[in-house]
């Protein structure tokens, strides 16, 4: 794999993950998700499916310390993701209206005050983890393009 084509995935799973936090924020302000909610296993998200798609090769293009680093803030963030995902989806709580025609679950104002708590959470673990990811993107693009 070329040198651009790293370069070209971790940005494309950085964004993805990013894409994957603004979900997380909407459903923390109680706001309905357009189409399916993130996934809640680490390896189904766009960003897992990129660790684990070609392990060997990510975990050559960024060293193994960093891409230990990365999963562990992946794995961190999916576990404080799923706290705000069975407020709003365990349980079956939507309400009679709710689920005929879908829309947002009804939910106590404690689970709005604990969901939001959990992105706060959230919020922390991905400033840290688009940091590694973007001095990471720095190391590859300073790497020789036959590097990969």
């Amino acid at each position: 794999m070329s040198k651009a084509e790293v370069l070209e995935k971790i940005k494309n799973a950085k964004n993805a993950h990013n894409a994957n936090m603004k979900k997380a924020l909407l459903l923390s302000e109680g706001i309905p998700l357009e189409g399916d909610p993130v996934p809640v296993g680490f390896r189904e998200c766009a960003f897992g499916k990129w660790l684990y798609g070609d392990e060997a090769q990510v975990r050559r293009a960024l060293g193994e310390a960093q891409y230990s680093e990365i999963e562990t803030l992946h794995k961190a963030w999916h576990d404080e993701y799923n706290k705000i995902y069975d407020v709003y989806y365990k349980d079956g709580k939507k309400g009679f209206l709710g689920k005929l025609f879908g829309g947002r679950p009804k939910l106590s104002e404690l689970e709005r005050e604990k969901a939001k708590n959990y992105c706060g959470d959230l919020k922390e673990i991905t400033w840290s983890l688009t940091k590694k990811m973007e001095a990471i993107e720095k190391r590859v693009e300073r790497m020789p393009s036959d590097c990969c």
